[in-house]
């Protein structure tokens, strides 16, 4: 049952751009079938929590969302592999971090990761 599920998981990343460098987070559904009403709670570099990344559908791959100051906070989930810039992640920050995240499977069971990555059926 636990399987799909101990396959997603997410981080804070840098995306290390020639003029600037931008903060975001990679989600990566490794399973083989799609996961539903992903939800991912990020901290800024302030330790506050950001808006939410609510996403309906991810389908399998590993996907990139730089922060934004538009009105989701967030920009659409890319491709990790279709950026030039090296995508690099956040392995040494304890205020940009992951909180916590929660997903349906395939099965339609709900799982959450808690701030520890520790993954458990909601």
């Amino acid at each position: 049952m636990q399987s799909q599920a101990s396959k997603v998981f997410a981080w804070v990343a840098s995306r290390i751009g020639e003029e600037q460098t931008t903060y975001g987070v990679v989600v990566v559904n490794s399973s083989e079938q799609a996961i539903y009403d992903v939800e991912v709670r990020v901290t800024d570099a302030y330790e506050s929590e950001r808006r939410p990344i609510q996403l309906t559908i991810l389908p399998p791959g590993a996907y990139y969302l730089g922060e934004s100051t538009e009105a989701y906070a967030w920009e659409f989930a890319s491709r990790l592999r279709s950026f030039e810039d090296e995508i690099r992640p956040v392995t040494k920050s304890r205020k940009r971090r992951i909180v916590g995240m929660a997903f349906r499977d395939s099965s339609n069971l709900t799982w959450v990761r808690d701030v520890e990555g520790l993954l458990a059926r909601a």
